[in-house]
């Protein structure tokens, strides 16, 4: 028998059942949902120090001129400055880092730029501050102002090494240098894990004041100076950027430095501590603030340092020591009391002494060296003659070296000039002096380096061999 209800119930799921399925209205956006669709997808962000945009303008991290507080940067192109919060470019924004981030809050930034006369008066300029502040030297003051001023250009170069026993001024000297660095940071202490994340953000001058060398401080010394490089460290890349300068009570053994370091001892006679001035009195701060914005002017006008393709004097050291002497002295060749200090110091880095010839082998590749420039068209010459030669330039430049035809012959044997170039004839032993001979004298005179007198006719020839570039390897003298 049906159930009859009284029609309420069956109203009631009619009408529930009509709005379950009712469809619903559409709603007018207003105006913050329709300018929310409209917008275009957020752009990604990116925390830059310093670059050079694809489109050849230069971005750097600076302070604030209006504002201490805050930090901006400043876009450098063709001889203008702007100073952005923040920059559009390449799909994605570019911002620079807060100044109460944890570790811009303690670096020293420019505020603005300042003209400059030249490379080498900077470098003077900045030599003096430490002049004043430590007492050096106005020689070694000026070094360290080409050091400075080499280090704003973020280029990899050698890891500086500044030893001194108390009372020689290393921290006033640290101190100093974190007034005119670029990106400047003083620790005391770090990890290598710490290092390797901060150097791939910022790429600062890490100024480090240690007593003794951990071990991760001996892996991060040793670590090279190619700037496209990279560390990999728990499953992660880093790029290991910034200057290196490590200040110590004693100087370090070789083997934790790498290969390529610049020893830059101090001691007692090399400054004065009479009418000196602190680094944290405002004249000086003031002095330091207004070099800062010359030194960032250079940075920003230098693509590369200028400087040129030879420099004098380079043909007598070693391989070594020419790159560190083209690193740091290029732009300074023109100062010649300048560029005579820079090339002092280098020729004192004891470092790469291990590419150095015995004096008799020396004299050997000096002698092979001058014949075939200035004799270039020649096809041969008497091991006996050779020998006569390279006694006679020996004298001339103040060497008792006197070597017998004997150790002429094992000094080329050993060389891998080959014994078929060797020809036995009536007048004697005969070296050929082809094409594959005399790359390899050039090869050597790159590896180890030749002594060159002063002599017009020669350096004219070389400048037109090819396998010298046109280099002219006239010496300081």
């Amino acid at each position: 028998m049906p159930l009859r209800g009284n029609g309420s119930s069956t109203h009631s799921i009619r009408s529930s059942v009509s709005k379950s399925f009712r469809p619903k209205t559409l709603t007018k956006p207003n105006g913050t949902e329709k300018k929310h669709r409209e917008q275009s997808p957020a752009l990604p962000t990116r925390e830059i120090a310093f670059t050079r945009l694809s489109d050849g303008r230069s971005v750097v991290l600076v302070e604030n001129p209006n504002d201490p507080s805050r930090t901006q940067l400043a876009v450098y192109t063709e001889g203008r400055l702007q100073f952005n919060d923040r920059i559009d470019h390449d799909g994605q924004i570019l911002l620079p880092f807060s100044r109460q981030h944890d570790l811009i809050r303690h670096m020293v930034l420019p505020n603005g730029i300042e003209e400059y006369a030249s490379a080498e008066d900077l470098a003077l300029e900045v030599g003096k501050l430490f002049h004043q502040t430590m007492g050096l030297g106005f020689a070694k003051a000026s070094l360290v102002g080409t050091l400075v001023l080499r280090n704003w250009l973020g280029e990899a170069g050698p890891l500086i090494l500044v030893s001194g026993l108390p009372q020689s001024g290393i921290a006033t000297f640290l101190r100093s240098w974190r007034l005119l660095a670029r990106y400047p940071l003083l620790v005391g202490y770090s990890t290598l894990q710490d290092v390797l994340r901060v150097s791939d953000q910022l790429a600062p001058t890490w100024l480090f004041d240690v007593s003794n060398l951990s071990h991760d401080m001996r892996q991060l010394l040793r670590m090279g100076t190619n700037p496209d490089a990279l560390a990999l460290r728990n499953g992660r890349t880093w790029k290991l950027t910034g200057a290196k300068i490590v200040a110590c009570a004693r100087p370090l053994p070789p083997a934790d430095l790498g290969s390529f370091y610049l020893d830059f001892p101090l001691t007692e006679r090399d400054v004065r501590h009479l009418n000196l001035t602190d680094p944290s009195e405002a004249r000086i701060q003031r002095w330091a603030e207004k070099l800062r914005r010359k030194q960032l002017r250079f940075c920003l006008d230098s693509t590369v340092m200028p400087g040129r393709g030879y420099l004098p004097g380079e043909k007598r050291l070693g391989r070594g020591q020419r790159s560190l002497l083209r690193w740091w002295a290029g732009p300074f060749a023109n100062d010649r009391e300048l560029y005579e200090e820079i090339f002092s110091c280098v020729g004192s880095q004891t470092q790469f002494t291990e590419e150095f010839l015995d004096p008799r082998k020396r004299a050997v590749l000096n002698g092979l060296y001058l014949i075939i420039h200035r004799e270039p068209g020649r096809p041969f010459i008497l091991v006996g003659e050779l020998c006569k030669q390279v006694n006679k330039e020996t004298r001339a430049m103040g060497s008792p070296c006197h070597l017998r035809p004997e150790a002429v012959g094992l000094a080329l044997k050993e060389w891998g000039f080959p014994r078929g170039n060797d020809t036995h004839t009536r007048a004697g032993n005969v070296v050929w002096l082809d094409s594959a001979a005399r790359e390899q004298i050039h090869r050597l005179a790159e590896a180890y380096g030749v002594d060159v007198r002063e002599d017009r006719q020669l350096l004219g020839r070389m400048a037109a061999c090819p396998s010298c570039g046109g280099r002219n390897p006239a010496p300081l003298g």
